[in-house]
């Protein structure tokens, strides 16, 4: 890793040095895909001058990692270069796959880049739209994510969309006034010893988050029984991408709340459900499956004071232990309300923090491992391997508040990479405009792509017939 001074910021977190090292590997790697909407064709300079000026507004993208006194730490910049570049014989897909895999220079930076494509067919087909600007471009942002997390991901969006706009009109911009603050773990790290301190005075409470913890990983992962790819074959990442019409999506977002949940809750069941009737289409035949879920989770929402400027990566799964009744479609919202009340308990109760601190107490160093440890380490293993991922990112219209009458944004697509991880799926989705996006993400190791297409033409035929 090439090392090119900067300033030290500060130590890197437990969670920016897992993303450094899946970055290594070539994975976990995030692309955001912005369909963009402008009275004239974008011009290259105009692009390149709101991305200089993104540079100078968000504290993240001036930052790289380097190592001090053998720690990983996070230090600035010293370039204020871009990696930016108009693609001209590219398309969506194939961008898209480049990004999945993108190598940053963790040591110098930057850590995140810029693709732009112009009129282009979509992969997905054409999308309605109901702007009246004439000229469509695609603009690719892609991350490490040990720099950002989505919720500081929306916030550069929109700070872009903003740019531009104020490029291209020739308004005024100041550098100086920053979206946010590159903040540490500081706040979660307090909580998470509150949760350590409780486990470790509690022995009952100890012994039954490790017996909870065993059974969740001695757990068979469900689409593993389905499918293993052929031998030799490569494993990378892939997704299939589905958008909702507006009537469709609110309909839906109307019934959520008829009903007395989440969106995020009812998609999560609907996912479920459609899950075992791709098992039981696929002879896998049980009365119930114990469906194992992970749901990532914004972790200011622990944290006691304002953190509207918070940026960072400041992220942890809340896990989710379901049994569903093959039958569980038949008496849809009965077993939504169920799947809610679960989760919502788990958020309230901060058990994302819990788990954290139980693997941190129940993890060995890897200095002290030795030969006769590695049986009692595995029986002692906490580490949980969920069927799949969601990351909901809610309604994200307001990220984007800031489109003038030269530019609007259409689409926004979100996804992340996931081969070489050991992980199956993750389904990202939020809505946009008024309507659902939905991104499942897969591994091609644990996921064919036609069954990824079943799989998701499942959810939305159970959507169609739940609403």
């Amino acid at each position: 890793m090439e090392e090119v001074g900067g300033t030290w910021l500060r130590p890197a977190t437990p969670m920016e040095e897992m993303f450094e090292s899946a970055h290594q590997r070539g994975t976990l790697l995030i692309c955001y895909h912005i369909i963009l909407n402008s009275s004239a064709r974008l011009l290259e300079e105009h692009v390149r001058s709101a991305l200089k000026h993104l540079h100078w507004k968000v504290p993240n993208l001036r930052v790289c990692f380097g190592v001090r006194d053998g720690e990983m730490w996070l230090r600035h910049r010293s370039s204020s270069d871009l990696d930016f570049e108009v693609m001209s014989s590219s398309d969506v897909q194939a961008t898209m796959e480049l990004l999945r895999t993108y190598k940053y220079n963790s040591g110098a930076g930057p850590m995140w880049c810029a693709k732009l494509l112009h009129e282009t067919e979509h992969p997905e087909g054409s999308l309605d739209s109901s702007s009246k600007l004439p000229f469509v471009s695609h603009l690719f942002l892609g991350f490490h994510h040990g720099i950002v997390d989505g919720i500081t991901t929306m916030k550069v969006c929109g700070c872009f969309v903003k740019l531009l706009g104020d490029v291209i009109s020739g308004q005024p911009i100041s550098d100086e006034e920053q979206i946010g603050e590159l903040v540490s773990a500081e706040e979660t790290e307090k909580l998470i010893r509150a949760k350590k301190l409780r486990i470790e005075t509690d022995y009952e409470l100890r012994e039954a988050l490790i017996r909870g913890a065993r059974s969740k990983c001695s757990n068979p992962r469900l689409l593993r029984r389905i499918y293993q790819a052929p031998e030799g074959s490569e494993d990378r990442s892939a997704q299939v991408i589905r958008h909702l019409d507006v009537a469709t999506t609110e309909k839906f977002v109307n019934k959520c709340r008829t009903e007395g949940l989440t969106v995020h809750s009812a998609f999560t069941a609907l996912a479920n459900v459609a899950l075992t009737d791709l098992l039981m289409k696929k002879n896998v035949i049980q009365s119930s499956y114990t469906i194992f879920s992970a749901h990532t989770t914004n972790l200011r929402r622990y944290w006691p004071a304002d953190t509207s400027r918070a940026l960072g990566c400041h992220i942890s799964p809340t896990y989710l232990y379901t049994e569903t009744p093959r039958d569980a479609g038949n008496r849809f919202w009965e077993y939504a309300r169920t799947l809610h009340q679960n989760f919502k308990s788990n958020l309230k109760s901060g058990k994302a923090l819990e788990d954290i601190a139980l693997r941190q107490l129940t993890s060995r160093p890897k200095t002290e491992e030795r030969e006769e440890d590695r049986v009692e380490d595995r029986e002692e293993n906490t580490e949980a391997k969920p069927e799949y991922f969601t990351s909901n990112m809610g309604d994200v219209t307001p990220f984007v508040s800031g489109e003038s009458e030269d530019v609007k944004v259409t689409h926004i697509t979100r996804s992340i990479s996931l081969h070489k991880a050991d992980l199956s799926c993750s389904h990202v989705f939020h809505t946009f405009k008024g309507r659902l996006t939905h991104c499942l993400d897969f591994s091609t190791k644990f996921l064919s792509e036609d069954l990824a297409r079943d799989y998701c033409d499942q959810i939305f035929r159970r959507l169609e017939e739940v609403i």
